[in-house]
């Protein structure tokens, strides 16, 4: 069931095929798309953990990148 959804979002133009990065707004379907609210943690060097994609246009959360995968 869910790799129906993922299969469905991708070919929607959603979600990119690669990695599933967010790339077009499921609430308004626009594609002006930023990231914000990153979490930094120094692991020896300062790396990016988490962050959230967020739609410029709506205002609305469309993913969340945490420690290499994006949550839905």
């Amino acid at each position: 069931m869910m790799e129906e959804y993922i299969e469905q979002m991708i070919k929607d133009g959603y979600h990119s095929k690669n990695d599933f990065e967010p790339i077009k707004c499921v609430h308004c379907q626009s594609t002006d798309l930023e990231d914000t609210d990153f979490i930094v943690e120094e692991l020896g060097t300062h790396v990016t953990t988490e962050y959230r994609k967020v739609c410029k246009k709506c205002g609305k959360e469309v993913g969340y990148w945490s420690y290499g995968n994006w949550q839905l």
